[in-house]
């Protein structure tokens, strides 16, 4: 056991070490760029323009932290490392990861689990990346950029990710649509109230998330979920098979006497 503990402290230790590494590398990357243009081209944004900008994505930045919160404890550290560096966490890299932990019948925020949203992440990366450069031949050698530009093609890019999250939600809620129910109504009671909260529903996954806790435990102790019965343990499952022992000698003592 004590060799089993330190090659998992081990594989942590390196998943810290290594994906801060990328991280970090990944950040300088995306800046490298935009100074090497401005070099290049001398060509420099103001002050106030990149004020501007900055104010414009600050939503993004509560909604990053928020995805971190929510998603970790779901794909583990090293697939939030991967999923965060290769960006399209929320339209790919999650509703992916979940189907294959629940195509394995595993569980998240265990070794399995674990290991099997990495592995997803990591194939989900290399094939947006094979999309991506299939994407760029076709645009660049087929007039498929002038068919994409059409009203209707934007339209119906518009239903892609719902229509994703739509189908990976149907597995969740008809395991327990009790528990499905609640957060549903709130959210759509909300969004009917208040239209513009669309434009920050990432926001409220983690408070959502506490709602439906909080109501899932009252529903339990309401007893509207049922209770689970307890685990035989081997005594109880001894004593068990003793009374069976018994009542069958019983009968067969009763049996001789009749006759």
């Amino acid at each position: 056991m004590k060799n089993i503990s330190r090659k998992n402290k081990s594989y942590s230790e390196n998943t810290h070490f290594y994906g801060r590494i990328w991280s970090i590398v990944s950040v300088v990357m995306m800046m490298v760029f935009p100074i090497v243009a401005g070099i290049v081209f001398d060509a420099w944004p103001t002050a106030s323009a990149v004020g501007i900008g900055i104010m414009g994505i600050l939503i993004y930045w509560a909604a990053g932290a928020v995805e971190f919160i929510s998603y970790t404890p779901l794909l583990g550290a090293t697939s939030i490392y991967l999923g965060f560096v290769t960006g399209n966490l929320s339209n790919l890299k999650v509703p992916c990861a979940l189907s294959c932990i629940d195509a394995e019948n595993a569980k998240s925020n265990t070794d399995e689990g674990d290991i099997i949203a990495t592995v997803s992440t990591a194939v989900s990366s290399i094939v947006t990346i094979l999309v991506i450069i299939i994407g760029v031949i076709l645009i660049a050698a087929t007039p498929l950029a002038d068919l994409l530009a059409k009203p209707a093609a934007q339209k119906a890019a518009d239903y892609l990710l719902p229509a994703l999250f739509g189908a990976l939600a149907v597995v969740y809620v008809s395991r327990n649509p009790k528990i499905a129910f609640p957060p549903v109504i709130l959210m759509v009671a909300l969004c009917i109230a208040i239209p513009k909260i669309e434009s920050i529903i990432s926001i409220l996954v983690p408070f959502v998330a506490i709602f439906t806790v909080g109501v899932a435990r009252i529903m339990y102790k309401k007893g509207w979920l049922g209770k689970n019965e307890p685990e035989k343990t081997a005594i109880d499952v001894e004593t068990n098979n003793v009374a069976l022992d018994t009542e069958d000698t019983d009968k067969f003592i009763d049996e001789l006497d009749n006759k």
